[in-house]
């Protein structure tokens, strides 16, 4: 009996010898006892944050792979968004994935040239973007600016986030002469990898209406007022890189344009949910 039980645990140790699954990339390692064998899965999954976010059906998902003037979307609007200038390559975000990042700059900043904007100041929307900044850093980093490439920085920036000279993250929305904003508590400029996500709801009532920033998969700040932002211009595009901030937020308005790598950019004209965003984080390292 012992001598049956044996030959077929180096039977099965023969057909489940380690492999690689082309698809997931992970591997499995067999190991063979006197009486058993026991396969174990090792490795990670290459494209696990990209699913969690395409199943989540965003308008506009930019990869943000530095190949020229251009970036492509995986969204359902498949519109190429816009560089100023080629930007600079850097290690991306995420632990398991290759893909790298761009780093965004003064002159080197992406817009979406009218293909994914805020349709009007009573839509729901979000995003999510990965950024890492150096200590000092400060900056906006995402934005529905009032204005295409051939406007430079832009006159007037809503729906707005930024690193303030503090080094805290903020977001602002302006709803005619009023502008309020959310802050996290800690400075991000740690030089490490940080995953922010920004939702808004406009409804005038229920629990869901305002805007929230969520941070490394965790809601940090809430405003149940901040549930507006002014009627969309006719080139307002969603931006990453410079803009400017309304003059109201205070000492928390940066004083120079952010420089540092961006990456996983997405955009959505619907509430996220706080499921979703902690699936994302989850996704990190595939």
């Amino acid at each position: 009996m012992r001598f049956r039980l044996t030959l077929v645990a180096i039977l099965l140790s023969w057909l489940l010898g380690p492999h690689v699954d082309p698809t997931s990339g992970l591997s499995t390692a067999s190991k063979t006892g006197p009486q058993i064998s026991i396969s174990t899965w090792s490795g990670c999954r290459v494209n696990a944050y990209r699913d969690a976010v395409l199943a989540t059906s965003p308008q506009a998902y930019l990869r943000m792979t530095p190949t020229g003037t251009s970036e492509p979307s995986l969204g359902s609007v498949t519109t190429a968004w816009k560089w100023a200038a080629a930007p600079a390559s850097s290690a991306g975000a995420l632990g398991c994935d290759p893909n790298p990042a761009a780093v965004i700059s003064a002159s080197a900043w992406l817009s979406s040239e009218h293909a994914v904007f805020v349709a009007g100041d009573t839509v729901a929307y979000s995003y999510a973007l990965w950024f890492k900044a150096a200590a000092g850093s400060q900056g906006v980093l995402f934005s529905s600016a009032a204005g295409l490439l051939s406007s430079g920085a832009a006159s007037r920036a809503d729906r707005v986030l930024w690193i303030a000279p503090s080094g805290v993250l903020a977001a602002a929305v302006t709803d005619g002469p009023v502008t309020k904003w959310i802050t996290s508590a800690a400075a991000v400029t740690d030089s490490t990898w940080h995953l922010a996500v920004v939702t808004m709801q406009t409804a005038d009532s229920g629990a869901t209406r305002g805007t929230r920033l969520y941070l490394d998969g965790v809601q940090v700040a809430f405003e149940s007022q901040m549930r507006k932002g002014l009627p969309p211009t006719a080139t307002e595009s969603w931006r990453a890189g410079p803009a400017t901030v309304a003059s109201a937020v205070g000492t928390l308005a940066p004083t120079a344009a952010f420089t540092g790598p961006v990456d996983e950019v997405a955009v959505w004209d619907k509430l996220l949910t706080d499921a979703q965003i902690s699936s994302f984080w989850s996704a990190r390292n595939g």
